[in-house]
């Protein structure tokens, strides 16, 4: 299969998906919301007339339905069905689950308010035969075929839950505290009839929220419990807590560096997962997927960590506020490969190659030279585009064969060992600042001479 390197931009009313490479256009219409198959087949987006969903092979019009006022917008696994929600109007249903091949509504519910970490709100099983729906307290299971409600799952108060993305289907499921009792995650296994039974469960201290992430083949998946405000009365942010869940074992808690959980990201093809975790400078090390620590990679300010599709490379770098350094590491030796540096960075993602990575600067943070930059896995820049206040960017996905690496030539740097060497050069250089790099300086002031008077 070629490899089209597209990206599809969302800038403040308009969508656009682009050649990466050379910033082509190559389809562009007025758009408010929009959100890509997972195969990158379909695109559907919502404009002043309505919602539409086009082929990205030829962007013909697959689906054209009217409805205004679309939010947001996601497919189902098998791209047959697309979820949507729009401010409520009145008491009139306001969350839809449509069918894409008769541009037909055949479930709507009502959702005043959605959480952005929690979207999207109706979940589809793997093989496309139920869909699940948080109503309240509960989940609501409907079978699609009949189109009708199969069964409620409410024997506990749930606050929030996550479906496996792959068979057989399990749910972890974060309960609220109810006549006394303690907050609690619970893991729970199912049979073919989505009958869902309790595995494990575990009590937690209050958290604010819990998000969960699954493993690549869906057989363990980590809890990640934070509060903003933590007992011992410290300000942001707060008290943190992970937690791994394997069918037939109790929920385990992984030791991690105290302070804030700042990423956390499943490796997409084997059973490990890298955590950025503490104060900064921040601990970076790689768990096996039972939760015993496999690797420290030394201590950094950084927040993000970004997997390749192959697993084999990873970036570890700094959104936001924390001046945007990125390492590109290798995950065969850790060793360090490339580096690159793009203040403001809000936005950041492998390519479907798995060879070269985006940066973005979005809208509404950062208001000035929105736009994206192109990089090669070794650090050097492919392109560099400005995009008038663009506020969301992605890869359209593709199915694509690994390539070999074909490294740059140069020094190396093994992760774990740099902190040790900034340790030294920090013994002998008072100007130096921690994660900034052995050529960042501080500003010296200037002392102010005391003048006498004769």
């Amino acid at each position: 299969m070629i490899n089209q390197n597209e990206i599809i931009c969302r800038t403040r009313d308009s969508l656009m998906i682009l050649n990466a490479r050379t910033h082509e256009i190559l389809f562009a219409a007025p758009c408010f919301a929009t959100a890509c198959s997972p195969t990158g087949q379909k695109i559907a987006y919502a404009d002043l007339y309505g919602l539409r969903v086009i082929d990205t092979k030829n962007f013909s019009e697959i689906m054209r339905a009217r409805n205004d006022g679309i939010k947001l917008l996601s497919f189902s696994h098998c791209e047959n069905y697309l979820v949507t929600w729009e401010k409520q109007i009145e008491e009139n249903p306001n969350l839809f689950v449509w069918e894409i091949s008769t541009g037909q509504v055949f479930y709507s519910f009502i959702q005043v308010n959605y959480n952005k970490e929690l979207w999207p709100s109706v979940v589809f099983t793997y093989d496309n035969r139920n869909l699940l729906y948080k109503n309240n307290d509960e989940i609501q299971i409907y079978q699609i075929s009949e189109r009708n409600l199969l069964r409620s799952f409410n024997e506990i108060r749930i606050a929030n839950y996550s479906l496996s993305p792959k068979l057989p289907n399990r749910l972890a499921i974060y309960s609220v505290d109810i006549k006394g009792s303690s907050p609690s995650i619970s893991y729970w296994i199912s049979d073919e009839n989505l009958n869902f039974q309790l595995d494990s469960s575990s009590q937690i201290t209050k958290p604010q929220i819990v998000t969960f992430q699954w493993n690549c083949d869906a057989s363990r998946v980590l809890a990640i419990c934070q509060t903003e405000i933590d007992n011992t009365g410290r300000v942001y942010p707060g008290e943190n807590a992970l937690y791994v869940m394997t069918q037939g074992k109790s929920p385990r808690k992984i030791n991690l560096d105290e302070g804030p959980i700042h990423d956390i990201k499943w490796s997409p093809n084997n059973d490990e997962f890298i955590s950025i975790a503490g104060f900064f400078p921040a601990g970076i090390n790689l768990y096996k997927g039972i939760g015993g620590k496999f690797r420290d990679l030394g201590k950094n300010n950084r927040n993000m960590i970004r997997w390749n599709p192959y697993g084999n490379l990873f970036l570890i770098g700094g959104l936001g506020n924390l001046q945007g350094y990125i390492d590109i590491c290798e995950r065969e030796n850790f060793n360090i490969i490339g580096r690159c540096r793009v203040p403001n960075i809000i936005s950041c993602e492998w390519g479907p190659d798995g060879k070269m990575f985006f940066v973005g600067i979005l809208s509404p943070r950062i208001r000035n030279n929105n736009g994206y930059i192109l990089y090669k896995y070794t650090g050097e820049i492919l392109a560099n585009f400005e995009i008038g206040e663009l506020w969301e960017i992605q890869w359209k996905p593709e199915n694509i064969e690994m390539e070999p690496l074909t490294p740059r030539e140069g020094k190396i740097e093994i992760m774990g060992l740099e902190e040790e060497r900034k340790t030294k050069d920090t013994e002998k250089n008072d100007n130096f600042i921690p994660g900034l790099g052995p050529d960042a300086k501080k500003k010296k002031k200037k002392k102010k001479k005391n003048k006498s008077n004769n």
